[in-house]
């Protein structure tokens, strides 16, 4: 958000002394605690906190200028499933996977009707959506398929069964829809599809350092996404 500010000052759209007030959005069962810390040393913007899910109604209508989402669409508010074959929905089939999509559809609308009725007319939205390339890889499927590899080796077959991510990455395709933009009165003003290589990738690839610093980076990121689904199962 302060890259946001600083480019709308650089760029003349707001006067240097234009006050802003960034309400930060998040599960009230997240830890708030860094992001705490950050607002208590930053007094560039007034930062305040709003602890709902970005799938409901959030703040008043008319009240958003501009709304930043990043890598954040991709979670469920649910798991609309289980999975047989493994533990996340790139590997789902058939009936498994319709269901998986249905839901990210479903979320989607959902996300948008209720910003479409927050922003101000001329409001913006930037959205940083993980999606799948045209042979529905995002990149990391080898740490989903490790995953799964360990959690056959010390779940029970129900266990396994209800080891599977609330986590779905639609299609650069099924993200851009113009028709449900249009029905809730978004206009579309550009798009882009890259890949984006994590920080501790390029470190190994450019600068020392060892495998253990390595498997702990990549192990960081990794609990990041998936220790919740262990923990909320309560299997140890």
């Amino acid at each position: 958000m302060k890259v946001i500010i600083q480019f709308l000052k650089e760029a003349n759209k707001v006067e240097d002394t234009k006050q802003f007030l960034v309400v930060h959005n998040d599960l009230p069962t997240n830890d708030w605690t860094t992001l705490f810390d950050l607002l208590n040393k930053d007094s560039s913007y007034h930062g305040v906190t709003n602890g709902r899910s970005f799938y409901e109604p959030c703040l008043p209508a008319n009240s958003l200028s501009i709304g930043y989402s990043s890598t954040s669409l991709h979670w469920l508010p649910r798991k609309p499933c289980n999975i047989s074959n493994h533990c996340a929905s790139l590997f789902a089939q058939g009936n498994e996977l319709k269901t998986f999509q249905e839901q990210a559809y479903l979320d989607c609308t959902h996300f948008l009707e209720h910003r479409s009725r927050e922003l101000i007319p001329g409001g913006v939205l930037i959205l940083l959506i993980p999606c799948v390339d045209d042979q529905g890889s995002n990149g990391f499927d080898i740490l989903r398929v490790l995953l799964y590899k360990c959690a056959q080796s010390l779940l029970t077959p129900q266990e396994l069964l209800d080891y599977t991510f609330s986590i779905h990455a639609r299609s650069y395709s099924e993200c851009i829809d113009d028709q449900l933009f249009a029905h809730y009165l978004l206009e579309l003003i550009k798009s882009d599809f890259g890949s984006v290589k994590m920080p501790f990738i390029k470190q190994w690839q450019n600068e020392p350092m060892t495998l253990d610093e390595f498997a702990r980076s990549i192990t960081l990121y990794t609990r990041s996404w998936s220790e919740l689904t262990l923990l909320n199962r309560h299997y140890w």
